[in-house]
């Protein structure tokens, strides 16, 4: 699913049910350091090996996606700050 298309849902199922909705927005510091040394074809191949990393952490339901050159966000529906 598009990552707009997918937050859109999250939101408007957030916003009609009064559900719970959690989300990180999250960016790598100095990454452009990786590209500039071992080049974009290697950052794209660290960005998906962390990517990977990280989905396999989160729940089916949650929702991971790269949304800026090495920013990511997941949205995580029906939890809040207060569960553990």
């Amino acid at each position: 699913m598009h990552t707009d298309s997918r937050m859109a849902e999250e939101f408007d199922r957030w916003g009609r049910y009064q559900s719970r909705l959690s989300y990180t927005i999250w960016d790598i510091d100095h990454f452009s350091k990786v590209n500039d040394s071992f080049g974009h074809k290697a950052g794209d191949r660290a960005l998906q090996a962390l990517a990977q990393i990280v989905k396999a952490q989160i729940r089916e339901s949650d929702f991971l996606a790269r949304i800026g050159d090495e920013e990511f966000i997941i949205l995580f529906p029906d939890t809040d700050v207060t569960r553990h």
